[in-house]
């Protein structure tokens, strides 16, 4: 079945679906682990490498690099995820961890939200950058601090330099007078 958009969320939560191919973004796979969905993925930019690296890393995705597909390494992969059961058990193992919180994510929202009103914004949270001057936020004064210690030695290596080539001619210069 060929359609612009499927519902991804359902098809995953489906019993029967035993691989997800992926381009491995970061809430694909947030999904697929959520329904403990092995999963075959071809990175194309950005996190996608990272995610899926790590994913394979877990033991629950195999990684194809698109450039280089071909039809027996698609086959091999899904034959690998498909019939070997320790992708599907690790990835069974990662749902589980997932699963595992002390409150469903809607009691964590109302518990945060009720927290910030509690305390009138709970200023205490805001992170640090915020803070900052937007010079310092943006690192640009670090980057002219390293500005300045490169052009520091690169004139420092010019100067040098140049003093060399000094001393060679005037020595050259006085070995041709004394010949």
């Amino acid at each position: 079945m060929v359609k612009k958009w499927l519902p991804q969320s359902d098809i995953l939560a489906h019993p029967n679906v035993r691989v997800f191919i992926t381009h491995g973004g970061q809430l694909g796979l947030q999904e697929g682990v959520h329904y403990a969905v092995p999963m075959l993925g071809m990175p194309f930019y950005c996190d996608q490498h990272l995610n899926l690296k790590k994913a394979e890393f877990g033991g629950y995705a195999v990684t194809l690099d698109f450039h280089k597909l071909t039809r027996e390494t698609l086959k091999d992969g899904l034959h690998q995820l498909l019939f070997n059961a320790t992708y599907r058990e690790n990835i069974k193992q990662i749902s589980r961890i997932f699963h595992d919180r002390p409150m469903g994510p809607r009691e964590t929202a109302l518990y945060w939200i009720d927290y910030v009103i509690r305390h009138n914004g709970a200023r205490h949270l805001r992170a640090a950058g915020l803070d900052l001057k937007w010079y310092q936020f943006y690192l640009l004064d670090v980057a002219a601090l390293f500005m300045a210690i490169m052009f520091s030695i690169m004139g420092i290596g010019f100067v040098f330099v140049r003093w060399l080539l000094r001393r060679c001619s005037s020595w050259q210069a006085t070995k041709e007078k004394t010949q």
